[in-house]
């Protein structure tokens, strides 16, 4: 029998993938308003790029790991795990060097990561 809180996750990040497959079809069926979504021209090729190459990439992750939650997978709990710390190291990453705090927010990420892959592995 499947955990309920593994359901509940293998179906948000099926949504996920759904939403994602939704915006990059509407982004090429309307290019002129995607040009609007960055301040600068030159910055374009960047949002082209994202929608070209790296939603598609989010879209198979999302749809593979949703499999995989559902199936009960063990690779599938360790990918969430894993981009749940990648994710969490990035907030922490942001939130300590938008504040001054680098060297503070390196250390802190270094130990992030190395109880991660710790408890991980171990």
């Amino acid at each position: 029998m499947r955990p309920l809180g593994v359901s509940i996750l293998a179906v948000l990040i099926a949504s996920y993938g759904v939403f994602l497959v939704a915006a990059m079809l509407y982004a090429l069926a309307h290019p002129a308003m995607v040009r609007g979504w960055s301040s600068n021209p030159a910055d374009d090729m960047g949002v082209a790029v994202g929608v070209a190459i790296f939603t598609p990439i989010h879209i198979a992750l999302a749809g593979l790991l949703a499999y995989g939650l559902w199936s009960l997978m063990d690779w599938a709990r360790r990918g969430v795990i894993f981009f749940a710390g990648l994710g969490l190291l990035r907030l922490t990453i942001k939130t300590h060097s938008a504040a001054g705090h680098s060297a503070v927010a390196d250390r802190l990420s270094a130990m992030l990561l190395s109880s991660f892959l710790y408890a991980e592995y171990a």
